[in-house]
C-alpha cells in the first residue's frame, strides 16, 4: 500500500493510544517495558485518560502487516518513535510517513543518550534517555507526551469551533432534537415521514411554525451535517432487509460536548461504542 493512497479505516484517531514506532530487536524491549510503559501510563493517570501504548511486535492480532503499522500511524493519538544510532530502516520510513502526514503536535521522539541524527533528521527535536537506565527518564516522557495530548487539545478546540462556526439554523435544530443520542434512524418511506413529524411534535407540536415542513428540513439538515464530518450513516445489510442508523462522528460529539449537551464521559462512551469503520475525528 502506497502512504498517498491510503486512506484509514477508523477515520480518525484514537484517543487511548500511544503508538510506538521502534525496532522489532529484543534489545530495545527494555525501553518499552521500563520506559515508554511507565510514561504513558503516568499521563493517563493525571489526565484522568485510559491512555496505553502500542506496538505491533507480538500482538498476535496484527495479521495485516503494513496495513495494520499504517492505520496506527494514522490514527494514534500520540506517536513515539525511537531513534537508534544503527539506523533502522522501518523505523525511518514509518516516521517519514509521520512527518509528512501528520500534525507535529502529535510526534514525540526520544533517542539514547548520545545519539548523532542524520543530516537530514539532525534539526528534530528528540528527548535523550539512558540505555542503562532508561526508567529514570521516565518523568521527562510523561512530560513530553502530556504536552502532546494537551497541545493537540487546543488544536482540537479549532477545529471544532470551524465546524460549529458552519452549522446553519436548521442543522442546529438536529443537533438539539438528537444531540442527546449517540445515533438515530430517520425512517424515510412508509409511515416513517409521519411517524416522525408525530416523534418531534411531542416537544414542538404547539409551534406550527416549527412543524411547518419538519422532516423534508431535517432530511436536509442531517445530510448537510454529513458532508461537514459530524453525523455519519452505518448501514447493515441483511438478506431481507437493509437497516441505518446515523451515528455523531467523534467530531460531532466534539461539538455537542462544546455545547455542554453530552459529558466527557458520555463522549469516551460513544467513541467505544460507534463501529469502528465509522470512526471520524479532526
Amino acid at each position: 500500500m502506497y502512504p498517498y493512497e491510503f486512506t484509514p479505516r477508523f477515520k480518525g484517531l484514537n484517543p487511548e493510544e500511544v503508538f510506538v514506532v521502534m525496532p522489532f530487536a529484543g534489545d530495545y524491549d527494555e525501553i518499552y517495558t521500563e520506559l515508554i510503559n511507565p510514561a504513558v501510563a503516568s499521563v493517563g493517570q493525571k489526565l484522568g485518560r485510559a491512555l496505553r501504548a502500542y506496538r505491533t511486535k507480538g500482538d498476535p492480532r496484527t495479521i495485516s502487516g503494513w496495513i495494520e503499522v499504517m492505520e496506527h500511524l494514522y490514527t494514534a493519538q500520540v506517536l513515539l518513535g525511537v531513534l537508534t544510532n544503527a539506523v533502522n530502516a522501518n523505523v525511518q520510513y514509518e516516521l517519514g510517513i509521520v512527518h509528512s502526514s501528520q500534525p507535529i503536535q502529535r510526534q514525540v521522539l526520544i533517542a539514547e543518550r548520545g545519539h548523532k541524527p542524520a543530516f537530514d533528521t539532525k534539526d528534530l527535536i528528540f528527548m535523550e534517555y539512558s540505555a542503562s537506565s532508561p526508567s529514570d527518564s521516565v518523568a521527562g516522557l510523561a512530560e513530553r507526551i502530556q504536552t502532546s495530548v494537551e497541545s493537540w487539545r487546543v488544536e482540537q478546540e479549532a477545529i471544532v469551533r470551524r465546524a460549529i462556526a458552519k452549522i446553519s439554523p436548521f442543522e442546529f435544530e438536529i443537533v438539539m432534537q438528537w444531540g442527546s443520542k449517540g445515533n438515530f434512524v430517520v425512517a424515510t418511506s412508509g409511515s416513517g415521514p409521519g411517524d416522525y413529524e408525530k416523534m418531534v411534535g411531542e416537544a414542538h407540536g404547539k409551534d406550527e411554525t416549527y412543524m411547518q415542513g419538519v422532516f423534508q428540513r431535517h432530511c436536509d439538515a442531517i445530510g448537510r451535517l454529513q458532508a461537514s464530518g459530524l453525523l455519519v450513516l452505518h448501514t447493515l445489510v441483511e438478506p431481507s432487509a437493509v437497516a441505518f442508523t446515523y451515528y455523531w462522528t467523534d467530531l460531532g460529539n466534539l461539538v455537542l460536548l462544546y455545547f455542554r449537551l453530552i459529558t466527557e464521559a458520555e463522549r469516551l462512551r460513544r467513541y467505544g461504542s460507534i463501529p469502528k469503520d465509522l470512526r471520524r475525528m479532526p
